[in-house]
């Protein structure tokens, strides 16, 4: 998918963004769980760029996926 999409190997902001882009596609569907792994890969991203909203929104974003699964442990 990155090799496809033109990132290179250690462009952090852009995998960053395309972490969040698919963890969108994936919500939007449904598929809850494979959005919440696509949102952890956020959520490392952006401690890697000292981005505090990044990590914000990507933790605010797994817990909503969890609650719309109904998982609330």
């Amino acid at each position: 998918m990155k090799a496809r999409s033109g990132i290179k190997v250690g462009d952090i902001q852009r995998e960053a963004h395309m972490a969040f882009c698919m963890a969108l596609i994936q919500e939007d569907r449904g598929k809850y769980d494979t959005a919440v792994k696509f949102l952890k890969r956020l959520y490392f991203c952006a401690k890697l760029l000292d981005d505090f909203e990044g990590a914000e929104i990507a933790i605010n974003k797994i817990g909503i996926c969890f609650y719309m699964k109904d998982d609330f442990e």
